[in-house]
């Protein structure tokens, strides 16, 4: 409450002199942010409603997961989320930042006899903003979110089984902005498919 003493200093004083009277405005602590290193953790971050996720290390879903309002970080050269077939979705914001994006080994749809990008792509569920910034994206990654931005992103195409699959995948999207972004294709780069 306003005009209380609260926390302390712990340790001690090397040299100097300690002046009576001293005191410090607006102190802002900043505390290492906890690295999440596999999906047990993940999971548990997003349950517990935080707000910023830093990925260290590679991690593989295996689950979709949700998700409002998050950001999450990569932490050193070799930080990524490997969604294997699950997906991460959600209303609000999402953000990815400084990762390396992978969906591999795509699921077959014994309905249609063959491989489906969308069905093991990222962000599925839709979110409102889906914001991707310094990312290195390879798969097929469908977003249903209603604005897409991506800035100095790699998006990769992919192939599987011999057959190859757009390396972003836009499904009802409504807004999509790319700045300063390589797209990598051979027969297939992008496609933005509105529905309605």
């Amino acid at each position: 409450t306003p005009n209380e003493n609260i926390g302390e200093v712990v340790g001690r004083r090397n040299s100097g002199v300690v002046e009576t009277g001293t005191y410090f405005e607006n102190v802002k602590l900043v505390i290492r942010p906890t690295y999440i290193t596999d999906f047990a953790s993940l999971k548990t971050a997003l349950q517990n409603g935080e707000k910023e996720i830093y990925i260290s290390g590679v991690i593989s879903l295996n689950e979709s997961l949700g998700a409002t309002d998050v950001t999450f970080i990569g932490v050193g050269n070799n930080s990524g989320i490997n969604f294997a077939g699950y997906n991460i979705g959600g209303s609000g914001t999402v953000t990815y930042k400084d990762l390396t994006l992978k969906t591999v080994s795509l699921p077959y749809a014994p309905e249609n006899g063959e491989r489906y990008g969308w069905y093991g792509g990222i962000d599925y569920n839709g979110h409102s903003v889906a914001n991707y910034v310094n990312c290195d994206i390879t798969g097929v990654f469908t977003t249903y979110s209603k604005t897409i931005n991506a800035t100095e992103c790699t998006f990769n195409y992919y192939v599987q089984d011999g057959e190859e699959f757009y390396g972003l995948f836009m499904y009802s999207s409504g807004v999509v902005n790319a700045k300063d972004c390589t797209f990598m294709y051979g027969d297939r780069a992008i496609k933005i498919y509105s529905e309605g």
